[in-house]
């Protein structure tokens, strides 16, 4: 996606670029109402489309399936998309965006960090 909320003299050039902003600094205003549920929106989206044992497999992940594993339960039937997506956003693609850097992304924090 190449639409940003930053402006079109960020630098930046694709909303990944911008999210790896918003976790490297300060998350802006646009966080709750913009980035998180369009993030949300997209990995419910990608979930859905898994198979159901794909779907067991992340959900196995979960601290409902971990604390599963550990009590010996019966597993749910269904897992939730929203929970599933929330748990990878949370666990793995927040942090890859707070670990992934370039130039651009470098030279926008470089010119917020001199405000500071």
């Amino acid at each position: 996606m190449h639409h940003t909320l930053s402006g079109d003299d960020s630098g930046l050039t694709n909303v990944w670029e911008e999210i790896c902003v918003q976790e490297q600094q300060e998350r802006s205003f646009f966080w709750e109402e913009a980035y998180e549920p369009s993030l949300l929106g997209f990995l419910e989206g990608e979930v859905d489309a898994l198979d159901k044992a794909t779907r067991w497999a992340i959900w196995r992940q979960t601290d409902a399936g971990i604390d599963w594993s550990l009590d010996d339960h019966e597993p749910a039937e269904e897992w939730s998309s929203e929970e599933l997506g929330r748990f990878i956003l949370e666990e793995y693609v927040l942090p890859a965006a707070s670990a992934y850097s370039n130039a651009r992304i470098r030279r926008y924090i470089e010119q917020w960090e001199q405000w500071d």
